[in-house]
């Protein structure tokens, strides 16, 4: 799947339009680091958090806490879903 900061945020990280998050390369040292930080490995927070981490962007837990809307697509480029909640799960089975 995709993700997609809003413009403002997005400026702020410096990361691209779109970054990409497989739920099934999630390890036990990354669900570790997002509990040790205070979150839960499945919530939209942390899909952005890995997937920013991933692309190379160093970013704090709290720096996310009041990112706005949130866009999700497939690879495809098919939307999934838009989303204002920081906690929407996503299952390893729905990418």
């Amino acid at each position: 799947m995709q993700l997609r900061l809003p413009d403002e945020d997005r400026e702020r990280f410096g990361c691209d339009e779109w970054l990409d998050y497989d739920p099934t390369t999630v390890t036990v040292e990354d669900a570790e680091a997002v509990e040790e930080a205070g979150g839960e490995w499945t919530s939209r927070r942390a899909q952005f958090w890995l997937a920013l981490r991933r692309a190379g962007h160093e970013v704090a837990w709290g720096d996310l806490a009041n990112v706005n809307l949130v866009k999700v697509r497939s690879r495809e480029g098919k939307a999934v879903e838009d989303s204002a909640s920081d906690e929407s799960p996503t299952s390893p089975t729905s990418a």
